[in-house]
């Protein structure tokens, strides 16, 4: 893209996380989720992302610094003057989910990933002149699961697996993969489309990040040792994984070095979504 640049980054979910649809719901679950209104899974809004990250970098620089406000622009509100908003250079896109951690019967839990969501981050580099490792193995990906396979692992000393619900097996794959190196170890790949009974495809990744499935926590008010006020927040669990892309003019180069090298820091936590004060949505950012 002529005139900018651009970095994925890899987001982990180093404990429970929460970023919240915003929606009014009348059903068992109070608090959702944000998902993908394309595809229905997880995902976290370029608008989340980015208030995130201001608020990272406010305690950083400083909400006086010049490189904030290139970065995410002037926000008077903010700053407490009558000045004008101004939008930042870099923009921030919505944050895709890569893989989930599934429980099995057979180790804690494997990272499951799909052919959808691996495709989703080929198109996306692809998209934005990004260059990407592992794209001719994760292109290989969909190829293996055929002949109605419904889920593949990488695990040594494991033959095959169920993946939280029962009717998803998955079974050792013969070829190695380097894609652990990403998405973390006891890999699987979990089939978007199996034919169902009924003749309709049947996307079993969807299912095991459904409501049904990820894990609703409930939380409590209390006033004088009395509960006033029962709810229950839907989260994705620790070891989520997502990527995104921050767009930044060539020009600005030195802001983003630094912006860059304070985010991948071994020791920066970035907070993302609600419930800070018990310790939900601790992330972590590396380069991809």
């Amino acid at each position: 893209m002529q005139g900018y640049k651009t970095q994925l980054y890899l987001i982990t979910a180093q404990t429970n996380l929460h970023v919240g649809s915003g929606d009014t719901e009348y059903g068992i679950i109070d608090r959702l989720i944000q998902r993908d209104p394309l595809t229905g899974y997880p995902f976290i809004s370029g608008s989340s992302l980015k208030g995130a990250l201001r608020q990272f970098f406010d305690n950083q620089w400083g909400e006086n610094d010049s490189k904030l406000e290139a970065v995410f622009g002037k926000d008077t509100k903010r700053r407490g003057d009558n000045g004008q908003n101004e939008a930042g250079k870099f923009s921030f896109f919505d944050a895709y989910l890569l893989s989930l951690p599934v429980r099995s019967d057979k180790i804690a839990y494997f990272n499951v990933t799909s052919p959808a969501l691996l495709n989703g981050l080929i198109e996306t580099a692809t998209l934005l002149d990004f260059p990407i490792k592992h794209k001719e193995e994760i292109e290989s990906v969909e190829n293996a699961l055929v002949n109605g396979t419904k889920a593949i692992h990488f695990v040594e000393g494991v033959e095959k697996a169920k993946l939280e619900n029962s009717e998803i097996e998955a079974t050792k794959s013969e070829k190695n993969h380097t894609l652990e190196a990403t998405l973390g170890k006891n890999l699987a790949i979990v089939a978007n489309n199996v034919a169902a009974t009924n003749g309709f495809p049947n996307d079993l990744f969807g299912v095991l990040c459904d409501d049904f499935h990820l894990p609703v926590m409930a939380r409590n008010n209390l006033e004088n040792g009395q509960s006033q006020n029962l709810w229950y927040e839907q989260v994705l669990p620790r070891q989520t994984r997502f990527f995104c892309s921050v767009l930044y003019p060539a020009n600005e180069q030195d802001v983003f070095d630094e912006f860059h090298k304070l985010l991948i820091d071994a020791k920066t936590v970035v907070q993302i979504g609600a419930n800070a004060s018990i310790g939900y949505g601790r992330c972590q950012f590396q380069p991809l």
